[in-house]
């Protein structure tokens, strides 16, 4: 992996269920779209159909975006806005693996751990954090 590279994770889904998902998801977006361009509405009902329209745009992007992002600087967190979570290399002290559920623990520095997604390639995300806190190691060396 170069220093410049970006890796994405997605969450693990097969994928005729990632298909299905995004196109029920998308069917509603349709339906709350019709819903809110309809003149006959209230606007309490227009106010709830553009909710459930941002609704499934964010289920959408949750289903075929990246939870994880890793590059040079920091793992990214990729839930949904406003907990988004930018953890530095210089951070995280170790990763665990939970055999029973095969997702990453990190543990920071400051004792809290953190539970990584359940994502596609999880031997190679575990590789490229290794990767990233040996660099940082060898520069405290």
């Amino acid at each position: 992996m170069s220093g410049s590279e970006v890796r994405n994770y997605r969450l693990v889904m097969s994928r005729p269920m990632r298909v299905v998902r995004v196109v029920v998801l998308v069917v509603t977006g349709l339906f709350f779209v019709g819903l809110a361009s309809s003149g006959d509405v209230e606007p309490i009902w227009r106010a709830g159909a553009v909710l459930g329209l941002l609704s499934s745009a964010v289920a959408v992007r949750i289903v075929v975006g990246p939870a994880v992002t890793v590059d040079r600087r920091h793992l990214r967190l990729q839930r949904s806005w406003p907990y988004r979570r930018d953890i530095p290399w210089y951070r995280i002290l170790a990763v665990d693996v939970d055999p029973m559920r095969w997702v990453l623990i990190l543990e920071l520095n400051n004792g809290d751990r953190v539970e990584l997604p359940a994502v596609e390639n999880l031997s190679e995300l575990y590789d490229a954090i290794e990767v990233h806190r040996r660099r940082l190691d060898a520069l405290d060396a």
